[in-house]
């Protein structure tokens, strides 16, 4: 899917107006589940802030803070039992400490606060098809490959070899999922985000790549 295709059917909105089409009325045990998905460098994290910064009560989990020297992708397992279900059977707070951040020595946790209204999961793999049950909605930011691609080259962070291998899983995941098939929105991340000028936003989600 590129984003060509979908040009002619975007809508600008604001984020209020964003989520105002997604957030359901009745949240489940008091909080609205929000994944947020991707590719890496498509601008995932970017809106979850600008989400985060403009509306009260809102919290973010990032599933690299998840899968961190876990797997790539296998932690679906991990999160839902780690945050999901915790959240949907006695609301926030929530503090949780994957065992690889206990086995290295990594400070900290991954925490809900209480008095959190919506989570926004963010990553790649944060709207898979396994967590379709825990999520009230789901956006995916489309932006295409080649952009993506290029903003991590131009980030030059990574260790040698890493990015290589992280396509590899990354490609081969979104193939089998196809997360944007079921997403509530399609927010555009081909440009920097502005919200000055708002967000490019397709709703609802068409079918297929």
């Amino acid at each position: 899917m590129t984003d060509d295709v979908l040009r002619d059917q975007w809508t600008t909105v604001t984020i209020a107006e964003l989520l105002a089409l997604i957030v359901p009325p009745q949240p489940r045990a008091g909080i609205t589940i929000i994944g947020i998905d991707g590719r890496s460098r498509s601008g995932k994290s970017t809106l979850a802030e600008q989400i985060a910064g403009e509306t009260p009560d809102v919290a973010i989990v990032h599933t690299d803070d998840i899968a961190w020297h876990h797997s790539f992708f296998g932690w679906t397992e991990v999160l839902i039992s780690g945050i999901l279900q915790p959240l949907r059977q006695c609301g926030a707070p929530v503090s949780f400490t994957p065992r690889p951040w206990v086995e290295r020595g990594r400070p900290g946790c991954v925490t809900v606060p209480g008095g959190t209204h919506t989570l926004l999961v963010e990553g790649v793999g944060a709207a898979r098809r396994e967590l379709t049950d825990w999520l009230d909605a789901s956006v995916w930011v489309q932006t295409d490959p080649e952009v993506a691609m290029q903003r991590t080259i131009d980030l030059d962070r990574d260790p040698p070899g890493f990015v290589e291998d992280w396509m590899r899983e990354e490609n081969a995941h979104l193939d089998a999922d196809m997360p944007w098939t079921r997403a509530t929105a399609i927010a555009s991340g081909q440009h920097r985000f502005e919200q000055a000028h708002g967000l490019l936003v397709r709703y609802p989600a068409a079918s297929g790549s």
